[in-house]
């Protein structure tokens, strides 16, 4: 009995040394090193409004990035002097008025390097946050946030780059409508433009009997994109239009797209199906086949043991007896139940997609729309 426990301590202390501490970076970002890939030093000034941002001259102009899934979150290292041989920097030039009251840049870009943040500390303790958008991307952000999106990216997130692009025409097919408690298992769906670099949360797509569907934010009255998903306000009792897709060169790529998704390391636990069947074999190993075997085991040490190991053993055994009789009667009561087709309700899934380095397009739907 003592090696046992002697055992057990040592574990518990061995496994304890394994752990990963978490904690909160006090410091958002770190000045000295650089996620953007320049291949020069490009030089970035301001306009004395700080209305305008000029990178090498071209102007990126203010704008409200909070309507679009902007992922402007690599840091762009900051030189204090100019020189053109470096690379994977910048040098900020500002004018002598901006000098006297601006006590620290910060500046972030996005992949395709045609947005900003820009982070400024005054001398007084302010702080002031501003979103620049490359003028020439200006019609692109417009469209998207009007409506009038060059296609919509349907983002399978798993693995990265997994997406298929539809034009808006071939997500509204066959409208009906079904409860938000129907609407589980689904992918967002962002408006982009040609590039992607543009992207706001536009509805999503979930499956109904096997057949893909999709609700749109717009049409729901859902603002702010994802609110559909994460909001309290979803009633799984209430109606929502919704539409069958049945382009069928689409639903071909949507389906080969969940297949990917479900091959892809631990994506297959999100198949309903999959999942409740894991579900099952991980009940009746933890909760039966495990106590019971810990019950046979310590019958056969009750039996053959002396004094207090008998005792000690014995309770085990009627323990583990009990845990496995009110197991098996529940098992029994609850089994059609479980063994009923399971919905997951609309709080099922939930997160955002990681960015992905490379972008890989699946087969578009469409023809008509040249994303190069």
């Amino acid at each position: 009995m003592k090696k046992l426990i002697s055992f057990l301590i040592v574990f518990v202390v061995v496994f304890s040394c394994f752990t990963v501490t978490a904690f909160a970076d006090s410091t958002p970002y770190d000045s000295k090193h650089s996620d953007v890939v320049f291949a020069y030093q490009p030089v970035i000034t301001f306009s004395e409004d700080y209305q305008t941002l000029y990178m090498d001259g071209e102007p990126f102009s203010r704008f409200n990035a909070s309507i679009i899934s902007a992922d402007i979150y690599r840091t762009v290292l900051i030189e204090d002097e100019r020189n053109p041989q470096l690379f994977n920097s910048a040098y900020v030039d500002l004018t002598d008025k901006q000098k006297e009251s601006i006590s620290e840049i910060t500046i972030q870009t996005n992949e395709a390097i045609n947005m900003f943040s820009v982070s400024l500390s005054y001398s007084d303790g302010s702080m002031l946050r501003i979103y620049f958008l490359k003028d020439t991307y200006r019609e692109d952000y417009e469209n998207v946030i009007n409506g009038n999106a060059d296609a919509y990216c349907i983002d399978f997130q798993y693995p990265d780059g997994n997406i298929v692009l539809a034009e808006k025409s071939s997500l509204f097919g066959e409208s009906t409508t079904v409860q938000g408690g129907e609407i589980y298992d689904y992918y967002y769906v962002n408006a982009t433009n040609k590039d992607l670099s543009i992207q706001k949360p536009a509805g999503a797509v979930f499956f109904l009997d096997g057949e893909p569907y999709y609700l749109d934010y717009a049409e729901a009255i859902f603002d702010g994109g994802h609110a559909f998903f994460y909001s309290d306000e979803v009633d799984d009792n209430q109606w929502y239009t919704v539409h069958k897709i049945t382009d069928e060169n689409l639903v071909a790529s949507i389906y080969e797209a969940q297949e990917k998704f479900y091959n892809d390391d631990f994506g297959i636990f999100f198949d309903n199906e999959v999942g409740a069947v894991i579900s099952k074999i991980f009940l009746v190993l933890v909760f039966g086949l495990i106590p019971f075997a810990i019950l046979i085991f310590s019958l056969v040490k009750c039996i053959r043991g002396k004094g207090a190991y008998k005792k000690i053993f014995g309770f085990i055994s009627i323990l583990c007896a009990i845990e496995v009789v009110v197991f098996t009667i529940l098992t029994v009561l609850l089994w059609p139940s479980i063994n009923a087709k399971t919905n997951f309700g609309s709080d099922a899934i939930t997160g955002e997609s990681d960015t992905s380095e490379t972008i890989v397009l699946m087969q578009s739907p469409f023809t008509d729309i040249d994303l190069d």
